[in-house]
């Protein structure tokens, strides 16, 4: 019988500094590179070389953590992570490097201000079962 979790739990480490996320999505992809060679009979075939992925991190702004200058997560930032999933107990770990920062702040008044930060992950380690 599956065992599903809650999302609720689900947190970034970096470093050693626990983030407080709203939430976080990660993609891991690989480069392929083109294996087609005479013996394909004209189909192109690929495989997989290069694993990467990303990662954007929804992060609440609080003025005592702030993600540029308290946490180290400002663009060309390289850091050491764990993303984990809910309340499962397990996690991914990664390192990457900052793309992106993106503060966001809703006029109309309805959400708090957030930051959104994204970057590319390699090294990722998938989560032990």
């Amino acid at each position: 019988m599956p065992t599903f979790h809650k999302g609720n739990g689900g947190k970034i480490l970096v470093g050693a500094t626990e983030v407080n996320v709203a939430k976080w999505e990660m993609t891991k992809t690989s480069e392929l590179g083109v294996t087609t060679h005479s013996g394909t009979g004209g189909w192109v075939t690929k495989k997989g070389c290069n694993r990467t992925g990303t990662i954007t991190i929804d992060i609440p702004w609080d003025s005592t953590q702030i993600p540029d200058t308290d946490i180290s997560l400002d663009d060309g930032d390289e850091f050491s992570g764990q993303a984990w999933l809910g309340d499962s107990g397990k996690f991914y770990t990664f390192d990457g490097v900052v793309e992106s920062v993106k503060p966001v702040s809703d006029s109309a008044g309805t959400d708090i201000v957030r930051v959104s930060v994204t970057a590319t992950i390699w090294n990722i380690i998938n989560p032990v079962t």
